[in-house]
């Protein structure tokens, strides 16, 4: 992969990038994962799902614990309908840390 290339997927990255405070009030960088969708490509939630079981397993096979890296998450949105006005939805994500985001990149 040539350096523009890596440079625009770091842009892309540090864009979506959220930081959060865990128990002791340290700062983690994530991802969702329905933003992280886009920014790798995948046209559909489904295919990127099972991209991040992949990497999951590879995290397991090396004895990373996964739960310091990776959680569920539901989103509630609204949808606009012509009728209804605003309806909610809930939305399945992931909320991921570096470093299943590094195993899910490569």
């Amino acid at each position: 992969m040539d350096i523009q290339k890596i440079q625009q997927y770091k842009s892309a990255f540090d864009l979506i990038a959220k930081d959060i405070k865990d128990d002791e009030e340290n700062s983690i960088e994530v991802w969702y994962a329905r933003e992280l969708q886009q920014v790798l490509g995948y046209a559909r939630w489904e295919n990127f799902v099972v991209a991040i079981g992949q990497a999951l397993e590879s995290c397991k096979t090396l004895e990373i614990r996964t739960d310091d890296h990776f959680r569920d998450l539901t989103k509630m949105i609204f949808r606009r309908t012509s009728s209804i006005g605003n309806t909610p939805k809930c939305l399945k994500s992931m909320r991921l840390c570096r470093k299943l985001t590094r195993v899910l990149t490569n």
